[in-house]
C-alpha cells in the first residue's frame, strides 16, 4: 500500500529538520550533535501529533544494523575491561534500575502522573521498548516517550560534556 502524500511530506520534513538540527549543532561543536539533533526533531514532531510510524521491518533492520556496529566496535581490550570490572558494572546497572524503580514508585504513589505512566516513564532501559510496553499496559505512550527521551537526551548530553571535559583536561596537562 503506497504512502499518502501527507505522510511522505511529513517524513521529508522530519528528515530535513533532523539534518538541519543535527548539522547546525555539529557546526556549533555541540556534543553528540548528530544524535541529539534528530532526536529533538523527532520529539517535536511527535509532540505536535505527526502520525509517523516507522514500518516494523525498517525498525528491525535499523536495530540489527546498530547491533552489528556495536559488536564490531567490541575489541579484546574492551572485553578484558568488562571482565575485570564486571562486578562494578553490574552494581552501577543495579543501582540505576533501583533508582528508576524508586522514582517511578514515588511518582505513582504521589499521583503526579496518571496510572502507571510514572513507572514506565522513569524505568531505565530501551526507550522504544518502554514506550511500547507502556502502551500495551494502558499508560499514555506520548508522556512515557517524552519522559524516556528527555532522560536519554540528558544522559547523552551529560556523558558528552564529561567526556569533553576529561579529554580537554588530559590534552591540556
Amino acid at each position: 500500500m503506497p504512502f499518502p502524500t501527507r505522510t511522505i511530506a511529513l517524513w521529508a520534513a522530519l528528515i530535513a529538520a533532523s539534518a538541519l538540527l543535527g548539522f547546525g549543532l555539529k557546526l556549533a561543536q555541540f556534543p553528540a550533535a548528530l544524535l541529539l539533533g534528530p532526536m529533538v526533531a523527532a520529539i517535536v514532531f511527535g509532540v505536535r501529533g505527526a502520525p509517523l510510524r516507522m514500518p516494523k521491518p525498517a525498525f528491525q533492520a535499523a536495530q540489527a544494523m546498530i547491533g552489528c556496529m556495536v559488536a564490531h566496535a567490541i575489541t579484546a581490550e574492551i572485553t578484558k575491561t568488562l571482565i575485570a570490572d564486571g562486578p562494578l558494572i553490574l552494581l552501577v546497572v543495579g543501582v540505576t534500575v533501583l533508582a528508576g524503580a524508586l522514582v517511578g514508585l514515588i511518582l505513582t504513589r504521589l499521583r503526579v502522573l496518571p496510572g502507571t505512566t510514572a513507572a514506565w516513564g522513569s524505568s531505565p532501559g530501551g526507550a522504544a521498548a518502554m514506550v511500547a510496553m507502556a502502551e500495551e499496559y494502558g499508560s499514555d505512550p506520548r508522556l512515557v516517550a517524552f519522559m524516556q527521551y528527555v532522560r536519554v537526551a540528558a544522559v547523552v548530553l551529560s556523558a558528552s560534556l564529561v567526556a569533553r571535559l576529561l579529554t580537554d583536561s588530559a590534552t591540556a596537562g
